[in-house]
């Protein structure tokens, strides 16, 4: 495993950067892997690009979470790969974090409601 390379995004991104580098950092990430397999790349298309080359032997990437019928195969970078020409069969999913939620919040009044009212927003 020790010439495994691993790309991984720089930035802000959330699934391709930030969530590796905590995996990494000893707490529940995968095991074995060192800073001297990641290959830093700018973005997780990058990464998709390396890997389809052959450049990379693998990614951190993401899938939508959902019911119990949701797979990490049906979407995210899985599907992004298939549809790129990887060959669903010959990818293996090695790692999985524990759910993330991510992306757009409501904001929440700052009063309580009366009893009987709505909690609707304007």
């Amino acid at each position: 495993m020790e010439d495994t390379k691993i790309a991984v995004a720089q930035g802000d991104s959330i699934a391709g950067s930030i969530l590796p580098a905590m995996a990494l950092s000893g707490r529940d990430g995968p095991r074995g892997v060192t800073s001297s397999q990641l290959k830093m790349v700018r973005d997780d298309t990058d990464a998709v690009d390396l890997y389809m080359s052959g450049a990379v032997d693998g990614l951190f990437g993401w899938a939508l979470s959902g019911d119990d019928t949701n797979l990490p195969t049906d979407s995210g970078t899985f599907s992004v790969l298939v549809e790129r020409g990887a060959d669903a069969n010959d990818l293996e999913i090695r790692w999985m974090s524990d759910l993330l939620r991510h992306g757009r919040t409501r904001s929440a009044k700052t009063s309580i409601p009366k009893p009987g009212t709505s909690w609707r927003t304007s």
